[in-house]
């Protein structure tokens, strides 16, 4: 299967990033959001070696799928240890999402 970056946009703080793939079905495996999510972070200046999540993105408005991250800082050096990944919306096999990073101090 093959997941296409269509388009990202980049939002503002400790940010959120809309990201937009392609799925055959309705979720997006571990396996295809992670390089994705490692992407999209990066492009905001949050440097990650690797992220986990714990299993598929269902490709429903409102889904939430917490994951993992390591070795995570952004620029102002805060430790990013987790990203919450939010389904905006779906549109036929798009799947839109928004990243929140979670910083270890909680901020």
């Amino acid at each position: 299967m093959i997941v296409k970056h269509r388009r990202l946009q980049i939002a503002l703080a400790l940010t959120v990033t809309v990201g937009f793939l392609s799925a055959c079905a309705q979720e997006l495996s571990a396996n295809e959001l992670e390089p994705s999510i490692v992407q999209a972070l990066s492009g905001q200046q949050i440097y990650v070696e690797s992220v986990d999540c714990p299993g598929p993105l269902v490709g429903e408005p409102g889904e939430t799928l917490n994951c993992s991250v390591s070795g995570g800082a952004d620029a102002q050096g805060a430790v990013v240890t987790e990203v919450r990944v939010v389904v905006t919306s779906v549109d036929g096999k798009d799947i839109r999402y928004r990243l929140e990073p979670i910083a270890a101090s909680g901020r």
